[in-house]
C-alpha cells in the first residue's frame, strides 16, 4: 500500500517549503523513524541548501510513560540541523508555537537563499487573471 503513494509523498516533499516532524515521546519507534523521514526529504529535495525542519516530541502529558528523553530529541534535532521542542496536543502545550517556529524557519531559509532567479524565456507566456 505505501509504495502506491510514494510518488504522491515525494511530490509533497519536493514542493514543501518546510517540514514539521512529530514523534511520540512514549513510542520509541516513532522517534527512530525521524531519520528515515528526514533522509527521504533530503533525497527528494536534493537542493544542498538548508531545509526548514522542526522536530517535535509530542505527548508530554504522558510523562510517566516516556520512552524518549528530551535530551535525545535535542541531540537528534542538532544532528538534523532542526529546531526542537516538546508539546502536548492533548493539553494544547506548544501546538501554536511549533507552527510559528516552522514559519520562522521557512522565512529565514528564504532570506538566506536570496531573491528567486527568473528564467529568461524568449517566449514568455501571458498570464490571465479572472475575477468571478
Amino acid at each position: 500500500g505505501q509504495d502506491d503513494f510514494s510518488a504522491i509523498r515525494d511530490q509533497y516533499y519536493r514542493t514543501g517549503d518546510g517540514f514539521l516532524c512529530v514523534y511520540s515521546i512514549i513510542l520509541r519507534s516513532s522517534y527512530d523513524e525521524v531519520k528515515i523521514f528526514h533522509s527521504a526529504i533530503k533525497r527528494v529535495k536534493d537542493s544542498g541548501s538548508r531545509i526548514p525542519f522542526v522536530l517535535v516530541g509530542n505527548k508530554t502529558d504522558l510523562e510517566d510513560e516516556r520512552k524518549v528523553t528530551k535530551e535525545e530529541g535535542e541531540e537528534l534535532a542538532k544532528q538534523l540541523n532542526a529546531q526542537f521542542m516538546e508539546a502536548s496536543a492533548k493539553k494544547k502545550i506548544n501546538v501554536e508555537e511549533m507552527f510559528i517556529t516552522l514559519v520562522r524557519e521557512v522565512m529565514q531559509a528564504r532570506k538566506e537563499a536570496g531573491p528567486p532567479v527568473e528564467k529568461s524565456d524568449k517566449k514568455k507566456k501571458k498570464k490571465n487573471c479572472s475575477l468571478v
